[in-house]
């Protein structure tokens, strides 16, 4: 039995200093992103930032949409 080939990897570093990678799967459907940072340190408990910001996004909504219209566009761009 053959093992399938992983899939190549593109790699390019932005002016800002970011790196970023693409892997091209044409068997898949839909994109996926995953943002990873490096962190030294862990910030303080009262300093939590974005995901605390995502979730309160995703529960109430925003001035321009409604919680329902942000889980709408998200299901339908592969979300879960």
């Amino acid at each position: 039995m053959r093992l399938p080939e992983a899939p190549k990897v593109k790699s390019e570093t932005l002016p800002n200093g970011l790196t970023v990678w693409l892997v091209q799967q044409n068997n898949l459907p839909k994109a996926a992103i995953t943002l990873t940072l490096r962190a030294a340190t862990v910030p303080p408990a009262d300093a939590r930032g974005i995901s605390d910001l995502l979730a309160a996004t995703v529960k109430l909504g925003t001035s321009t949409m409604t919680a329902r219209q942000i889980a709408e566009r998200s299901q339908a761009a592969g979300a879960i």
